[in-house]
């Protein structure tokens, strides 16, 4: 699965909103929701059937829109009112060569640059996942470590690629991701991730 990158970016002569001119409620939303996505990309990557070098050339790319306002949740219950605010569409793993073909054919010169530049200043890492959100009129790209995500031993483990142990729970990252990261991030839990790796790793003990 793909994501059609150049429809989502194309803007017009303005360009794309920088860090700091993008909208305060996506701010909001990003601050809570950044950590988790980057481990929620380690999920989709099942590099424990990857190659080494798998996520120097990867990078998690989520689609997300603004969802509509959930009855049961009150305006006045302002963190899961904001936990809730961008529902995912699609989210895969892509190659930085395909992404990097796409922002290049992005009509508006100002749009064009300026993602390039953001998407090139997070460089590759066999042991660093990386993230490009579209959300809208805005986007943002991040990246993290496993060893800063996960707790040191499971970060060892997931990037052990003839460990069947890991194969095993790559596999079972990777049904996780597929089976729970759209209800989650829609249902605005932010800490069922870290529970999963706390379970986990409970599990191998």
């Amino acid at each position: 699965m793909s994501l059609d990158i150049a429809q989502l970016l194309a803007r017009g002569a303005t360009g794309l909103p920088t860090a700091l001119s993008a909208p305060i409620p996506f701010i909001k939303w990003l601050t809570i929701w950044r950590s988790p996505i980057l481990r929620w990309a380690v999920f989709a990557s099942d590099l424990g059937h990857q190659p080494a070098d798998y996520l120097q050339h990867h990078c998690f790319v989520v689609h997300m829109e603004k969802s509509v306002h959930r009855q049961d949740i009150s305006v006045d219950d302002r963190d899961i009112h904001v936990r809730t605010m961008y529902s995912p569409v699609k989210a895969c793993m892509m190659l930085d060569t395909e992404i990097l073909e796409t922002i290049a054919k992005i009509p508006d010169k100002q749009s064009r640059d300026q993602i390039h530049a953001d998407f090139v200043t997070n460089p590759p890492g066999v042991d660093t996942v990386r993230i490009l959100v579209l959300a809208g009129v805005c986007y943002n790209t991040s990246s993290g470590r496993l060893s800063r995500l996960f707790p040191c031993d499971f970060g060892k483990l997931i990037i052990q690629h003839n460990n069947p142990q890991a194969r095993s729970l790559s596999t079972q990252m990777m049904l996780a991701f597929m089976d729970l990261f759209v209800p989650t991030v829609t249902e605005g839990n932010a800490h069922l991730c870290r529970q999963l790796v706390s379970d986990a790793m409970h599990d191998l003990e």
